[in-house]
């Protein structure tokens, strides 16, 4: 515990205090690329193939505390200390350096603290993957720079690319969350099988984040509060029935588990999707009175 609050200080307060580079909205959108992305390799190396764990092993609330204490930070300061306009040798040299430090790091996790458990896993496996993991990062920089800067409108006329990405990611990470607390931890419900399986991932990557933006796509904007509280209220009715649908064909199963409990999960989902989405316009205005350094 002392390693975690010892890298909350210093990552935070360095993610804080570094020169940023970055827009806002880069910096948001790219924080939940990184989260989804570290909690997908962490249910499938970690919770399907049960390689490693952080602390014990399980579905545990320290795991995403964990998660939003070191990603969003390394994500901050990696790319806002990127030399992109220097040599390709001083990038490769950059990356390198970082992945020897997350090797480290993990190493000393692993063994001279309790926040990182190998259960079959070995620093050495990690060794050629931080290099492909920072380049993915530095993609996913470069894909959001390029929605910025072509503000096109898609999904009836409303959203730029950028929300559409930045809803999708935040969409991904939010439905694996809430699956990993509510089917991993507490076995309210699962999927085709019990147990960790590839169809959960594709169950929710085909499901929610097309679901998402069709719930935005159509929101009235420019109604009401009433007309968009009753909106919200029909929408997560939709889902619930969808959801009965999925019951019925065998794609859902309920253990302790009720369609009255759905509908408060979807309402609660969808309404911090709309938040997001809100949010994300914002910062979307503030990009536009900044210019890049």
């Amino acid at each position: 515990m002392i390693l975690l609050l010892l890298t909350f200080l210093i990552f935070t307060a360095a993610a804080f205090l570094i020169p940023k580079k970055m827009l806002s909205i880069e910096m948001y959108v790219g924080s939940w690329f990184a989260l989804y992305f570290a909690l997908l390799a962490d249910s499938v190396l970690g919770g399907r193939y049960e390689l490693y764990a952080y602390f014990k092993p399980g579905v545990h609330y320290i795991d995403f505390l964990v998660a939003f204490v070191t990603y969003p930070a390394i994500y901050i300061i990696f790319l806002n200390l990127f030399p992109f306009k220097k040599p390709l040798s001083k990038k490769v040299i950059y990356i390198v350096g970082w992945s020897i430090f997350a090797i480290a790091y993990e190493w000393f996790a692993s063994y001279h603290s309790q926040m990182f458990n190998y259960t079959g896993w070995e620093t050495i496996y990690s060794v050629p993957i931080y290099p492909i993991l920072y380049g993915i990062l530095l993609m996913n920089f470069f894909f959001i720079r390029h929605f910025i800067e072509s503000p096109v409108m898609v999904l009836n006329s409303r959203m730029l690319k950028i929300d559409v990405y930045g809803t999708v990611f935040f969409t991904l990470y939010w439905s694996l969350v809430i699956d990993a607390i509510l089917k991993g931890k507490y076995k309210f419900y699962h999927y085709i099988k019990p147990e960790v399986h590839w169809s959960d991932f594709l169950i929710r990557i085909s499901f929610y984040p097309i679901s998402a933006l069709l719930f935005l796509a159509f929101f009235p904007m420019d109604k009401k509060l009433w007309m968009q509280i009753g909106y919200l209220f029909c929408w997560s009715l939709l889902i619930v029935f969808c959801e009965w649908i999925a019951l019925q064909i065998g794609l859902v199963h309920h253990d302790n588990w009720g369609l009255h409990l759905s509908y408060i999960k979807y309402f609660i989902f969808y309404l911090i999707i709309l938040m997001n989405y809100f949010l994300m316009e914002k910062l979307n205005r503030k990009s536009k009175r900044t210019t890049y350094a």
